[in-house]
């Protein structure tokens, strides 16, 4: 009988849906804090579990998206072990059961099997690493060094717009009305300028820019245009 269902994985031998075992274990706790909980006992990404996004629809026809995560089967039955209730054992006895089984399964390999096997082995772990390095790479925001500059390329262009709308820093020829605008406009470029940045790159800040996007975001910064009011 089959409690929860086993997939098979390019990552892993045997893995499970980490959704269908909180479901089967009857947690409580939303699903999202208590995946974050179960992590803090030192489980690893991409070693014992990966995150996958999947697509579903409301009772109304909506679509939307959400997240659940593969598991090995080792992760399951330690997951099991944790709960300390009647569902995580049996659910842990199952997942023992099903490791057996497999082994029972699996028929000795000749050496040219072998052989083939350990290149399976090293094309996953290969995937696995460029996997990793891509998420690093589309996840990696900008140092200390990029912040700076961008801080001073938004300075500058804002700066240079006001020069050119003939709002410079200081006239004495300057009228009293534009002596009150200056600070007004200069107040209202940044804020716009900052505003415009983190609505392009869908950042909370410009501090929070993607490593890939930081030449887009310079070259953004010094062609941006303020609004027309």
């Amino acid at each position: 009988m089959e409690l929860i269902k086993i997939n098979e994985s390019a990552a892993y031998d045997k893995t499970v849906s980490c959704r269908d075992l909180h479901e089967f274990l009857e947690v409580e706790t939303k699903y999202n804090d208590w995946f974050n909980r179960m992590t803090a006992y030192g489980f690893m990404y991409f070693q014992d579990y990966q995150a996958i996004t999947q697509k579903k629809v409301t009772a109304q026809g909506n679509e939307y998206k959400r997240t659940d995560h593969e598991i090995s089967l080792d992760m399951a039955k330690e997951i099991c072990m944790i709960q300390r209730s009647e569902k995580g054992q049996q659910a842990r006895r199952y997942f023992i059961e099903v490791e057996k089984q497999y082994k029972k399964s699996a028929l000795p390999m000749s050496i040219e099997d072998m052989m083939i096997q350990s290149l399976e082995e090293q094309k996953k772990i290969k995937g696995r690493i460029q996997t990793v390095e891509h998420k690093l790479e589309n996840q990696m925001t900008i140092d200390h060094a990029s912040q700076r500059k961008i801080q001073k390329e938004i300075a500058l262009r804002v700066y240079t717009r006001l020069l050119e709308n003939g709002l410079p820093e200081k006239d004495v020829s300057r009228t009293v009305d534009e002596e009150i605008a200056y600070p007004k406009e200069k107040r209202r470029y940044f804020a716009e300028l900052h505003r415009e940045i983190k609505d392009r790159f869908a950042v909370s800040s410009y501090t929070d820019v993607k490593q890939k996007d930081f030449d887009s975001c310079i070259n953004y910064i010094k062609n941006w245009i303020e609004k027309q009011c």
